[in-house]
């Protein structure tokens, strides 16, 4: 066998090696860094919903991503909201009868407390929103930051634009409710609204992409729209008249409302409802006069286990809980005021994992040393071998570095300034079709423009917006023609970039 032969086998098992280490590190860097803990260990929430009928409290756990509604009461109107002190204790006598004492509590409320509205910021601010939204409250909402409870989810990023969805609550509505559950040693850590939380229970039932949730009771009906699990609207409303007929067409008219506002997108929603009016005709009727399919909530399976029936039970106790104890919800917290919190991985199993990578470390160390060294020997010797070889390709060597910089001077000549083109066709593209030119100067630093429009000071922030101009401004005071009914305009401005290519290209010459 050849020292040459002998090096190739070498260096292949050296590959080998070296590729089957990957394979068995990188995936066991992803599963021994997983935190785990949400799936084995046993979680539960009590949850407490405030609704138009009452209120419910609930009591669900969690175990290998299974839930289980343990307990569930339901309270009348006539408590509800005018006593909470009322809600209180009762939500304390539940957490002592079924042993839910020390859990995680999340409080749902209704969407009539909640100011639900869409605002659309520059692109720029998308690292700092919740500092933003903060500053802006009180310019977009009826509240300051100070005294508002709130959260945000991101509709959608384009054009420059991020489109945001906030929903947002008086604090002074909610604290006697707070400070009542406090005093009996119940800390809410989690807020939510009924329509998320209600969401959030169809989503995990039939993971559709797009859902439409409305609530229909005696009093009033409440809803949202949800795609890939983000509110894109919130609506309700109480009813303005006491014929049924009446009501089914206020609802009817705001379903088809939000479903053809939003085809334009291409989200064709799943339609579910809840009807806490147990009339039949209500049912049938809406089902002729909206002639779109939907299901009702107790027709479809839930995937949660339930230690009563499905009349008893509320959906939006039981989807609040879900909310909290579910990974892949998307609700909302107004606690948070858009602070997102990212859960620390496991210290033990990275201890774990780097103690096994350390280990399989050393069992490879002394083995691609060698390995390397055998190598550099051979090579040392081919060299001597090939000395004349060895002067050509470092002529060579030399010949392509001397090229290598010609061809970047030439591309950094080409790309050094813009071509004139460029400049009259973006001129082309943001001009306003009644404006032209009669003249444009192109210089290595500035352009100037000289021409006609029906409004020069339109123009202005049209240029000011281009990403090839800069420092846009009026070279000559602007008059009006009135034989062409026009501005006439003498412009000059900077070129965009300049100076970063000129600092970058002085850095260069200094390397």
């Amino acid at each position: 066998m050849t020292g040459s032969t002998a090096i190739k086998k070498i260096s292949s098992f050296a590959t080998v090696s070296a590729s089957l280490l990957k394979s068995i590190a990188v995936p066991t860097w992803n599963v021994l860094s997983h935190d785990f803990s949400n799936v084995i260990l046993p979680e539960k929430c009590l949850s407490i919903s405030i609704e138009q009928s009452g209120f419910s409290i609930a009591y669900v756990k969690k175990i290998f991503s299974r839930f289980k509604v343990a307990a569930i009461k339901k309270y009348p109107i006539e408590t509800a909201n005018s006593d909470p002190e009322f809600l209180a204790s009762s939500a304390a006598f539940f957490a002592n009868e079924f042993g839910a004492d020390k859990t995680a509590v999340t409080l749902s409320i209704p969407k009539s407390w909640v100011i639900t509205k869409i605002v659309e910021f520059p692109s720029s601010i998308k690292e700092d929103i919740p500092s933003v939204i903060s500053y802006e409250m009180d310019r977009i909402t009826p509240f300051d930051s100070s005294d508002a409870l709130y959260d945000f989810k991101i509709i959608e990023e384009i054009n420059g634009k991020i489109k945001i969805l906030l929903a947002a609550t008086r604090n002074q509505v909610l604290k006697p409710y707070l400070d009542a559950l406090s005093n009996k040693g119940i800390i809410v850590q989690k807020v939510t609204i009924n329509s998320s939380a209600v969401d959030s229970i169809i989503r995990h039932a039939v993971r559709q992409t797009s859902n439409l949730y409305l609530e229909i009771s005696d009093r009033g009906y409440e809803g949202a729209l949800f795609t890939y699990s983000y509110p894109i609207a919130f609506f309700g409303s109480e009813f303005k008249d006491t014929e049924d007929k009446h009501r089914l067409t206020q609802i009817v008219d705001d379903i088809r409302h939000f479903i053809e506002q939003n085809k334009k997108n291409g989200i064709s929603p799943e339609i579910y409802i809840l009807f806490k009016n147990k009339s039949l005709n209500i049912k049938e009727n809406l089902r002729l006069m909206l002639n779109m399919p939907f299901r009702t909530l107790n027709e479809i399976d839930l995937k949660i286990s339930f230690a009563m029936t499905k009349d008893e039970i509320s959906y939006s106790a039981v989807g609040a809980a879900i909310e909290t104890l579910w990974q892949k919800s998307n609700g909302f917290n107004l606690f948070s005021k858009g602070q997102v919190v990212i859960p620390r991985k496991p210290l033990v199993l990275t201890i774990i994992l780097l103690i096994v990578l350390s280990s399989i470390g050393i069992l490879y160390a002394v083995a691609p040393l060698y390995i390397e060294n055998q190598r550099i020997e051979e090579i040392d010797r081919q060299i001597a071998a090939r000395k004349e070889e060895v002067r050509k390709v470092e002529a060579l060597k030399k010949e392509i570095e001397v090229l290598n910089k010609d061809i970047a001077l030439i591309k950094d000549f080409k790309n050094g300034r813009q071509m004139s083109l460029n400049f009259i066709k973006e001129f082309t593209s943001i001009a306003p079709k009644n404006t032209w030119l009669t003249r444009m100067r192109i210089t290595e630093k500035t352009v100037e423009i000289e021409g006609y429009a029906s409004s020069a000071t339109e123009l202005m922030p049209k240029l000011e917006t281009s990403k090839l101009f800069q420092k846009v401004e009026f070279a000559s005071p602007t008059f009006r023609d009135a034989r062409m009914n026009s501005d006439r305009f003498n412009i000059r401005m900077e070129i965009e970039g300049l100076e970063k290519k000129q600092d970058l290209g002085n850095k260069n010459e200094k390397e």
